[in-house]
């Protein structure tokens, strides 16, 4: 009982193998969609097989939460969370097995990509450490699920079932049977002794006129010798006086006697010993042990009972059991006080969690499982009831860890989507309903994990976390879908007080104070707003109108809010195509894929070369030709990378001065966008270079 592990079989496997197996898998898959991400961007013209191949890795880590969640709800139905185990456990098995396939499935076919080669070396580095966390993590599940699914799940109640149990209802079988037999042998006893005294009474009355002095002689040693023994004897039995069957067996000799008295003496010797066993196990048993007449008055309270409730037995004597229970606003702890009160104990069900009341006023959760008992022609019911407050806390943290972020402590993405699902279908059916999906994506936030760390990433989000839960509604759900990106779900009356809820979200992140390393750091961040409306076909279409919203912001120059309008229908496809200028200058920036060209200056009079200007280019990947700054520019200061541009130019500027056979009497020029003309830090950049 004070070993959880050793309580629960299947704990270890769950605590050691299962959850490092479920990190690993899931921490491999964002680096894939980060690299994704920015792969297609690189490119115009993308092959389809690529956003199939991302499509691919966000499908299995969906589906490998939904395993993962799937199995705590079955560890959870295991326990007695959710009502009854057998049907819930059956269902959550089913679900587990359809998202295991489904996890399997997708593993196969990424597995066919890398044959074709058609995965980059990070997809497939992934890949590799998702095919060995998922087998891991299914021989484990296997081993956890055989041992949930057994009857040794949980070891105390085995022992309690198989041992104590049936000992218990032995020994009330067995003391029922010793009260019969000694009541017949009394009867028996008594009966013998009557019929002795009688008989001898008859014949001393016919002698009596022929030998009085022989009846004198003989009464006397009748009266020593047999009657007063038996009377003796016959009062010790009905007695139940040690003592007194000791003075019998002392003044007669008679070897009858003797042995019945022996006889009676074994026979309570053994009453004794067997009411002595019970009473050892009932004072040594670890769960505790209340009997009660029919009107609900207690009549023994066994020790561990008493440690329980606080209550000494003495203490005990003459209260009800219903007064021993908490009267809080629990329903099925009503019914049950009712059912005491009024004596129906018979419609109690077997298993029951109820809320019990210590002799101090606090109160704690107890299983109590209820039996009768019949005792000669009065009834009686036994009350077994257990602790279990530790036994609900594990069941809350597992259900606390099932729906939060680790991070944040917010709402994860999963409980998200199901927060979703429910406003959803609560809108299609009240139509007068409206209620706001809000997308919250941090600018910046890339800047602060590769310049400061992660942890100070990390910590960012907490605070930022932290700020939006302040001033969250209790009505509303804020979760943190992954990454700096964050999501809201507003009961709202119309876009106009959605858009004010968006904008406090907006200014709040915006004036945050964040020092890390004695640097204030600035934060801002893009939120999009969809509202629900009655041409949106799903939840997905819903999250995705807000999503879009979000990138909309950003285009707009960052720190804003944007509602999604109908109108925002018709800019999707120029965004995918912007969207796509992106990913190619990201990836002409990761791989050099710029170019510059020296434009000399020279002398109008003379015609005399004095300085050259670096013009930079893009080259195609595709067709190998220069693109000119009009072609990428203007997405490039949309989505925020001229900076990344001129730092591009000022390194590869000074290389290429150094590798060039140069007239040190000629000027060389670049060109910078205004942003890093303004940015601090682009001096040190450039005397770093």
């Amino acid at each position: 009982m004070q070993n959880v592990e050793r309580r629960y079989p299947g704990m270890p496997i769950l605590l050691v193998h299962l959850e490092p197996s479920n990190q690993r898998f899931a921490h491999a898959i964002p680096v894939v969609l980060e690299e994704g991400d920015w792969q297609l961007s690189k490119s115009k013209e993308v092959e389809r097989h690529e956003f199939e191949t991302l499509k691919l890795f966000r499908d299995v880590r969906y589906y490998w939460a939904m395993q993962v969640s799937w199995l705590r709800i079955f560890v959870a139905n295991r326990m007695g969370a959710f009502g009854n185990p057998e049907a819930a456990m059956k269902h959550n098995l089913e679900n587990l097995k359809l998202y295991q396939e489904m996890v399997e499935g997708i593993l196969i076919k990424l597995a066919a990509l890398a044959e074709k080669e058609q995965l980059s070396l990070q997809q497939h580095e992934s890949l590799m450490e998702m095919q060995t966390a998922h087998k891991e993590y299914k021989q484990h599940v296997e081993k956890a699920v055989e041992i949930y699914l057994s009857a040794e799940w949980r070891l105390d109640m085995i022992l309690m079932k198989n041992k104590l149990q049936p000992i218990l209802a032995n020994n009330w079988a067995t003391v029922e049977n010793i009260e019969n037999e000694l009541s017949k042998a009394n009867k028996r006893s008594l009966t013998k002794s009557q019929v002795t005294a009688n008989i001898l009474s008859y014949f001393i009355w016919i002698f009596t006129s022929l030998v009085i002095g022989l009846l004198f002689v003989g009464y006397r040693i009748f009266q020593s010798k047999i009657r007063d023994p038996v009377l003796l004897l016959a009062n010790a039995m009905e007695s139940n006086n040690t003592s007194a069957l000791s003075d019998a067996n002392n003044d007669t000799n008679l070897q009858e006697i003797d042995r019945l008295i022996k006889a009676y003496a074994d026979m309570r010797r053994q009453v004794t010993n067997r009411q002595q066993r019970l009473e050892s196990i009932l004072d040594n048993a670890a769960e505790g042990i209340i009997t009660i007449d029919e009107k609900g008055v207690i009549e023994t309270f066994n020790p561990a009972a008493q440690r329980l409730f606080g209550y000494t037995a003495e203490q005990i004597k003459g209260v009800r059991l219903v007064d021993l229970l908490a009267n809080n606003k629990n329903a099925e702890q009503a019914v049950i006080i009712d059912k005491l009160n009024s004596g129906r104990f018979n419609l109690i069900s077997n298993d029951n969690e109820i809320e019990g009341k210590r002799a101090d006023g606090s109160t704690f959760y107890m299983s109590a499982k209820f039996s009768a008992i019949t005792l000669g022609d009065t009834k009686r019911y036994t009350a077994i009831v257990d602790d279990i407050t530790e036994r609900r806390a594990v069941m809350d943290h597992l259900r606390h860890l099932a729906e939060h972020d680790a991070l944040t402590k917010l709402y994860n993405r999963q409980y998200f989507n199901d927060a979703l699902e429910q406003f959803f279908e609560r809108a299609r059916r009240q139509e007068q309903r409206v209620f706001a999906c809000v997308y919250i994506d941090l600018d910046n936030f890339k800047y602060v994990n590769d310049t400061l760390g992660h942890l100070e990433g990390d910590r960012l989000l907490v605070g930022i976390a932290t700020l939006l839960n302040n001033r969250t509604r209790k009505t509303d759900i804020l979760a943190r879908l992954g990454g700096d990106e964050f999501a809201l779900l507003l009961e709202s009356d119309d876009k106009e007080q959605a858009l004010k809820i968006a904008e406090v979200y907006r200014s709040a992140i915006a004036n945050y104070k964040f020092n890390a390393r004695g640097k204030h750091i600035d934060t801002g961040c893009s939120i999009g707003v969809a509202i629900y409306e009655q041409d949106v076909q799903s939840k997905d279409a819903l999250l995705a109108r807000a999503d879009m919203a979000c990138h909309m912001a950003k285009r707009a120059g960052r720190n804003q809010v944007h509602l999604f309008e109908q109108e925002d229908k018709s800019k999707i496809n120029s965004f995918y195509e912007e969207m796509g200028w992106t990913r190619r200058i990201r990836h002409a920036l990761e791989n050099d894929g710029f170019v510059f060209s020296c434009q000399p200056i020279l002398h109008v009079e003379n015609g005399d070369i004095f300085s050259h200007e670096l013009l930079l280019r893009m080259r195609d990947p595709d067709t190998g030709e220069y693109i000119m700054p009009g072609g990428f520019f203007d997405s490039a200061e949309r989505f925020g990378l001229m900076p990344e541009i001129d730092r591009w130019v000022i390194e590869h500027a000074f290389q290429w001065l150094n590798d060039q056979s140069i007239n040190k009497d000629l000027y060389y020029f670049i060109n910078l966008s205004g942003k890093s003309i303004g940015d601090k830090a682009i001096l040190e950049h450039i005397r770093e270079a």
